[in-house]
C-alpha cells in the first residue's frame, strides 16, 4: 500500500472486481490464424469512420464564443457519468465491458451530434439501457434507469433518446473495446495458463476499466490500449515470475498477430497515462502494484461529488450536477 495517499480519498472510488472465472484465452481453442483474423477485423472495425471519435470537446470548446454560456459537455461532466455507470453495472452484477460499450455509443453520440449536460444524462443512461439489452443476459429495465435518475427522466424519455442514437449511430452497436483485444491477445502471453496468466489479466482488466475515466483515450485505437494495458499487468509482477525478455517475446508476439507496430513512443505514453489513472483510484490504496517509475503524473480533473466506498447507483441528477 502506498503510504502518502493513506489518508487521502481517491479521486476514483473503482476498485478491482475479483473473479474466479477462467479468462476467454484459456478456454480458446481456436487455431492462431482464427486468432490473427480476429484482431485484424477488430483493428479495421476500429478504424473506421464508424467508430472512430474526435476530440469533441476541444473542438467545441474553440469554436465557442467566450461570452457562450457554460452548459456543454466537458471532462468532469463526463468523468462523473463513468462512475455513475460502474455503479450501475456493479448494483445490477452486470459485465463491467458494458460501460465500456456504452461510452463508445456515447462518445461518438456527442462527436456528432451536440448536446447540454442534460441531454448528455439522458444519452448515457439510455447507453447503458441499450448496451444491456444487446450484449447482456438481463437488460437493465428503463424504469429502473428512469428511477435512478429520481424524477429528472421518465421512461418516455429514454424510448425517444434510444431512437435518436440508434440513428445518429447508423444502428453500428458492436464496437471493438479494449477488453475486446485484451481478451484476444492475453492468448498470446509467453506463459503456460496458471495463476500468473490470470493476475495478469485480471489487472489488464482493470486498466481497461480505468481508462474509460479518462477523456484523453477516447482518440486512441483501442488496440493500442489493450497492449499497453497488458504490459502495465506484467510490469506489476515480481522480475522473478515476468522478466524482461517475457516482456520482449510478448510485443513481437502482439506485433505478427496484429500486423503492424506502434511505436515505442506511443505505447509508453499510454502506459504513463494508464498508470497515472491507476494511481487516482481506490484500487490504488489497497494494491501492491508499484506503478511503472517515472510515469507521467499529468494533472487529471478533479472529480468532486463522488463517495469512495459507496458502490449504489446514485441519482443521475446529483451524480452531473453542475458545480
Amino acid at each position: 500500500m502506498n503510504s502518502t495517499n493513506q489518508q487521502q480519498e481517491p479521486l476514483l472510488s473503482l476498485c478491482m472486481r475479483v473473479s474466479r472465472s477462467v479468462p476467454p484465452s484459456e478456454r480458446d481453442m481456436s487455431s492462431t490464424e482464427d486468432l490473427v483474423d480476429r484482431v485484424r477485423v477488430m483493428m479495421e472495425q476500429e478504424s473506421s469512420s464508424a467508430y472512430k471519435c474526435r476530440d469533441y470537446i476541444l473542438r467545441r470548446k474553440t469554436a465557442a464564443s467566450p461570452d457562450a454560456p457554460h452548459s456543454e459537455v466537458d471532462t468532469l461532466c463526463r468523468e462523473k457519468m463513468c462512475e455513475w455507470s460502474y455503479r450501475v453495472v456493479d448494483h445490477f452484477h452486470a459485465s463491467r465491458e458494458i460501460v465500456a460499450i456504452a461510452f463508445s455509443y456515447l462518445d461518438r453520440f456527442v462527436d456528432r451530434c451536440s448536446c447540454d449536460r442534460t441531454a448528455f444524462k439522458l444519452a448515457a443512461m439510455t447507453c447503458i439501457y441499450i448496451a444491456t439489452k444487446v450484449f447482456h443476459s438481463r437488460e437493465i429495465s428503463m424504469s429502473s434507469l428512469a428511477d435512478l435518475s429520481r424524477g429528472e427522466f421518465e421512461v418516455e424519455h429514454i424510448a425517444k433518446m434510444e431512437g435518436i442514437l440508434l440513428e445518429r449511430l447508423a444502428w453500428r452497436m458492436h464496437p471493438p473495446t479494449v477488453q475486446c483485444f485484451i481478451n484476444h491477445l492475453h492468448r498470446l502471453l509467453p506463459f503456460a495458463s496458471g495463476p500468473v496468466t490470470r493476475a495478469i489479466y485480471q489487472r489488464a482488466s482493470f486498466f481497461a476499466e480505468v481508462s474509460l475515466f479518462d477523456y484523453c483515450f477516447i482518440t486512441q485505437p483501442r488496440s493500442a490500449v489493450a497492449i499497453a494495458a497488458l504490459l502495465n499487468a506484467m510490469e506489476g509482477m515480481d522480475e522473478m515470475v515476468v522478466s524482461p525478455e517475457d516482456h520482449a517475446n510478448f510485443v513481437r508476439a502482439v506485433s505478427n498477430v496484429i500486423g503492424r507496430e506502434y511505436s515505442r513512443e506511443t505505447i509508453d505514453s499510454i502506459r504513463n497515462r494508464l498508470w497515472f489513472v491507476y494511481s487516482q483510484s481506490a484500487q490504488y490504496q489497497e494494491d501492491d502494484i508499484p506503478p511503472l517509475s517515472g510515469y507521467h503524473d499529468t494533472p487529471v480533473v478533479e472529480n468532486k461529488g463522488l463517495h469512495p466506498g459507496d458502490q449504489s447507483p446514485v441519482c443521475v441528477a446529483v451524480g452531473t450536477k453542475q458545480q
